[in-house]
């Protein structure tokens, strides 16, 4: 058995430095990929580095899936489908949004009228900058960040912390954003 198969059936029984060892050895496949498939158009809506996480997530959660003697490159390829999964739902939530919000006062034509329940994207960057200032410093100085372009790993480095913890704070921030939609 090779060492990378050892990790995988490590990881599968739980070891957690196993697992982290598994997920970034197989980061930079996931992240080639997405680069390679992702174009500007959807990188307009979609951060790379949030589909890259999510592939990720989706694939620990499916790693028990795997045949009981997969070896590394099973698990890549569980990680590349569900990478191409993440590039088709982005896709399909793009498509919600209807355009942007124009100003009452604004020149020009007036707004089109939207689908009942529909919010233009404009509409959803105004509320989340009213209670993204509603938040505890650490976890704001993330998510303003974010809300800039920059990706875990900048933020990480700019603010003296680790990428996982920086994760932490966006998720931690994340959960509050939500609590205040309901």
């Amino acid at each position: 058995m090779s060492d990378a198969d050892e990790l995988i059936r490590r990881a599968r029984s739980g070891t957690d430095d196993a697992l982290a060892r598994l997920v970034e050895e197989c980061r930079p496949t996931v992240r080639d990929y997405l680069r390679a498939r992702v174009g500007a158009g959807l990188q307009r809506y979609v951060s790379l580095s949030d589909m890259e996480q999510d592939v990720l997530i989706g694939g620990v959660q499916a790693l028990d899936r795997l045949a009981p003697d997969a070896s590394i490159e099973d698990f890549r390829a569980l990680l590349l489908r569900h990478a191409k999964w993440a590039i088709g739902k982005a896709a399909r939530g793009r498509r919600r949004f209807d355009g942007e919000s124009q100003a009452p006062d604004a020149d020009g034509p007036p707004p089109r009228t939207l689908r009942s329940g529909a919010v233009t994207r404009a509409d959803e960057l105004r509320w989340l900058g009213e209670h993204v200032s509603e938040l505890p410093e650490p976890e704001r100085d993330v998510v303003v960040r974010r809300l800039g372009g920059a990706t875990f790993e900048a933020i990480a480095a700019e603010l003296g912390l680790s990428e996982s913890a920086v994760r932490k704070r966006y998720l931690l921030a994340a959960r509050k954003l939500r609590a205040a939609g309901e």
